[in-house]
């Protein structure tokens, strides 16, 4: 520690304090024969504390410390301590560490047990202290039971007497100022009390004094730091809107030095269409109902004249008419955005395109239109050694530049070397057109037309002679870094897949009309066929002209009542109207005979259901009717034939072919027995119902009668 006690010794003004001032800071009740040694022994301590209070309030922090040190030594000698001091609170509040000390000359070192306090190991102690008590102890004999371990770590250390009064500041422990006593035992008078409690409202102030100002000074070079480090450009500006003070970072994002900086009005930096808003903004924040954005956009123009997007934060200085400002250079931010936004719209375009020259001009004016981009084109290459360019869509200003290019692409950049399996798609990048010296002579053409900077990117459609490329030209310098070229070329990779999709779509839409065209010839010619196939049967067997039609028709209605897929619902109908094409080798004196068959005649009809399933097998049909066909006589208790089926054994399209026939049949007239009448159809199906027939295709075919009037007879009335 510094023991300079300059400022102790030389201060005239408080050794020449007035006695006034001193009367009645002790009490004055001696006896008679010492008042005089007295009172001038208190006028000199009196004096000594009065000057040690004006020296800390007007002493510099750096010599807060040895100006602490001076005062311990000059208050030892007066009262004959043998040692002072000074221990403060550990900032994790687990300790005590002495900071300051000072101890008569000749004593030894033995005290070094206390350079530290623990809680635990001084747990007594602590607790006074932390009450803010003061401890007087005149013999370690005095001291509680409980504070054994303390009396033991104190005589050890060779303090016989020790005082010791606490140090705050707004109730808060910082520390204590203690006395020892290490030659002898003694009593701390009241005297030495109050002077130690004095000192220690002094050294607590001076303490919370220098704390402060450690923190002010840490919170500047926190805030200094944070200004100059933060990554963004950051500066101070005045009522007036110069620049009072900038950061280092100005120089390397806006090309201004802190020099060229500093002192220049900050609407020098701004576009002429914003500094009316800027200014507004500005003296807004300065009056009491302040309606100014913290946080917005403007356009900056750095050192070399280029307008970079920016957002802008601006605070006013409390207590000041300065703002601090800082600015977000944006421009790549916005120009990656916007390119984002191209890919999503091309994206989009593609879905909806009707042809490829729309899609191309679409993509063009997207390019131009979101990617603020001041012309794009696309050109196809043809076939061959000259390789020469075609354009075929363009948007943005053009003003006549495609018809000046004579492009020769194996001269301008051989696209041969970027359609190789390595370098498919790869960019071709010119960042600054005018200073390109490698740039096609139209150049100067190019310059006239505002554009500062292209890239070009192949598109590879297929093989060689479906090669095209997509040009952008930049209206700034410098553009097109490493991830705008990425995602540009992503855009142009997608356009690729868009024009092949289309190209794709177009020939699917045309195959599929083919195909459709051919599935209803198809499908008219199967119709055909089951209508000759019908007919033949009922040429033969007169008597049941029209069963099959009205089968299908109900069989179909039954289906659609079921909510079937309606492929399925036109199968089953088809299925119905041919359901006993089997019949056709039946010979017609049994189909037509007016009585009931004879067993052997009767086991002979039953073969039709194979007979017609082994006719119409081999016929495609959009779903499986010969299988219908065989199984239409096979019933849900296996009691059916030609395979005695049972339960789910049986499709359900036959189920539903087997209700419909059994109700037509019933409701219709045959050579054997007169018609017994829908009435008559509907109960046998109901009373079968769960046994023979389906539960749920009765009820599907109960409702379309009962419910739906449904007619089996067509305009007639159901007999």
């Amino acid at each position: 520690m510094d023991n300079n006690d300059g400022d102790l010794q030389n201060d005239s003004k408080l050794q020449e304090l007035p006695l006034e001032l001193l009367e009645g800071y002790f009490p004055t009740h001696f006896s008679e024969g010492k008042t005089t040694s007295i009172i001038k022994f208190n006028i000199n301590t009196q004096r000594l504390l009065l000057k040690i209070f004006y020296n800390f309030t007007k002493i510099t922090d750096d010599k807060i410390d040895s100006l602490i040190n001076i005062t311990l030594k000059g208050i030892c000698e007066i009262y004959d301590a043998d040692r002072c001091n000074i221990f403060r609170v550990s900032e994790d509040g687990t300790k005590m560490c002495r900071t300051y000390t000072w101890q008569q000359e000749g004593l030894g070192e033995d005290f070094h047990n206390l350079k530290y306090g623990e809680k635990e190991t001084f747990p007594w102690g602590r607790n006074k202290l932390s009450n803010l008590e003061i401890i007087n102890i005149s013999s370690l004999k005095e001291m509680p039971e409980e504070a054994a371990k303390e009396r033991e770590i104190l005589r050890n250390c060779g303090i016989k007497s020790i005082v010791s009064v606490p140090i705050a500041c707004n109730d808060n422990l910082l520390g204590c100022i203690a006395f020892d006593s290490l030659r002898y035992e003694r009593k701390w008078s009241k005297e030495i009390i109050a002077v130690l409690t004095i000192l220690a409202d002094i050294f607590g102030s001076a303490f919370k004094r220098k704390a402060q100002i450690e923190e002010l000074e840490q919170l500047e070079k926190y805030y200094h730091t944070v200004f100059e480090n933060t990554g963004l450009p950051a500066f101070i500006i005045g009522e007036n809107m110069e620049v009072l003070q900038s950061s280092m970072n100005w120089e390397g994002i806006f090309g201004y030095s802190r020099k060229e900086l500093e002192g220049k009005n900050w609407l020098e930096c701004l576009p002429k269409e914003e500094i009316e808003k800027i200014k507004n903004y500005h003296y807004a924040r300065r009056e009491e109902h302040n309606d100014a954005p913290q946080k917005y956009t403007a356009h900056v123009i750095d050192k070399f004249g280029r307008v970079k997007d920016c957002l802008l934060n601006v605070s006013l200085i409390p207590g000041t008419k300065n703002s601090a400002v800082t600015v977000s250079d944006i421009t790549q931010y916005n120009r990656i955005g916007r390119a984002l936004k191209v890919t999503t719209a091309i994206n989009t375009a593609q879905l909806h395109a009707e042809n490829e020259q729309t899609l191309l001009e679409n993509v063009c004016q997207k390019i131009v239109d979101i990617g603020r981009y001041r012309f794009a084109w696309i050109g196809y290459i043809t076939s061959g050694e000259q390789q020469t360019m075609m354009p075929v869509a363009h948007a943005g200003f053009e003003d006549g530049y495609l018809s000046l290019l004579k492009i020769n692409c194996k001269r301008m950049i051989n696209f041969d070397d970027y359609y190789t399996p390595n370098q498919i798609g790869k960019p071709y990048v010119c960042r600054n057109i005018e200073k390109d010296s490698d740039f096609p002579p139209w150049k100067e053409e190019a310059l006239k037309r505002g554009y500062k900077a292209f890239i070009c990117i192949p598109l590879n459609l297929g093989g060689e002679s479906e090669r095209a490329i997509l040009v952008i030209y930049s209206g700034d310098e410098d553009v097109f870094d490493k991830e705008e070229v990425t995602l540009i070329k992503e855009t142009a990779d997608d356009l690729v897949f868009g024009i092949k999709y289309l190209r794709n779509r177009i020939a699917r839409a045309k195959t599929a009309e083919k195909l459709e065209n051919s599935l209803q010839q198809k499908d008219s010619l199967l119709l055909e066929i089951v209508d000759a196939l019908a007919a033949s049967v009922e040429a033969k067997d007169p008597y049941t002209a029209g069963h099959q039609k009205r089968v299908g028709a109900l069989a179909g209605a039954i289906a659609q009542k079921m909510e079937l897929a309606p492929d399925d619902v036109k199968g089953i109908g088809i299925a119905g109207t041919i359901h006993d094409i089997g019949k056709i080798q039946i010979p017609g004196e049994i189909l037509c005979k007016p009585r009931k068959l004879l067993h052997e005649e009767f086991n002979l009809i039953k073969t039709h259901s194979q007979a017609g399933y082994d006719i119409i097998k081999n016929i495609e049909f959009p779903y499986p009717v010969a299988d219908v066909v065989l199984q239409h006589h096979e019933r849900l208790d296996g009691s059916g034939y030609p395979q005695s089926l049972c339960g789910d054994e049986i499709l359900l399209g036959a189920q539903i072919v087997a209700v419909a026939d059994v109700v037509e049949a019933i409701s219709s007239y045959r050579p054997y027995r007169p018609a017994l009448g829908i009435n008559k159809a509907l109960e046998e199906i109901e009373r079968l119902k769960g046994i023979q027939f389906d539960a749920q295709v009765v009820e599907a075919c109960l409702s379309l009668f009962k419910d739906d009037g449904f007619q089996l007879f067509g305009d007639c009335k159901n007999k």
